[in-house]
């Protein structure tokens, strides 16, 4: 009888630990959209900045500055400029390769260590009159030991970077 008691009442508190989880849940999931920053949605003009990065991508730096050029001209959303000052806004394109882990052990005669440099586009969108940014994105570049490969992931990067902000853009009007 006691052991029916202890269950039932286990059976309890798990029922009322599940409903209070679930109605957190829910409660965090109704969190509604904030507005976008205006200039997002009533840009018309937008410039093309190239802000380079480290010295992995310097052989890819005209092709990635020009396959974003293509995607953002041919996405039809902008009216590309060529300077700053006719822009509504300045899309940034940059790119680094971060160190994202670092084994290091002992060996023969010293230490050894190996790194994993993970390659990534950034995008990131600027009020030209300002300079403030209001909004960014990264993608990362797909790692490949041929030209041909590390050409195409790259411009597979590029083509979602252009993705990103169609996708932002397109996603809730400015309030």
């Amino acid at each position: 009888m006691l052991r029916l008691r202890d269950s039932i009442a286990s059976l309890a508190m798990m029922s009322c630990l599940w409903t209070a989880t679930a109605l957190r849940a829910q409660t965090l999931s109704k969190v509604p959209d904030a507005p976008l920053p205006t200039a997002l949605h009533t840009a018309k003009n937008a410039f093309i900045a190239f802000a380079g990065g480290d010295a992995s991508f310097n052989r890819d730096s005209r092709q990635i500055y020009n396959q974003f050029y293509a995607e953002m001209k041919e996405s039809g959303r902008y009216n590309l400029v060529g300077s700053p000052g006719a822009a509504d806004l300045v899309l940034q394109v940059s790119f680094a390769s971060p160190i994202s882990n670092v084994d290091v052990g002992p060996g023969a005669g010293g230490s050894w260590g190996h790194s994993l440099v993970e390659r990534q586009l950034h995008l990131v969108l600027l009020d030209p009159k300002t300079g403030i940014a209001l909004w960014g994105f990264t993608e990362g570049v797909d790692p490949a030991m041929l030209a041909e490969n590390r050409d195409k992931n790259l411009k597979i990067a590029v083509h979602e970077l252009a993705a990103d902000l169609n996708a932002l853009i397109g996603s809730s009007p400015s309030q």
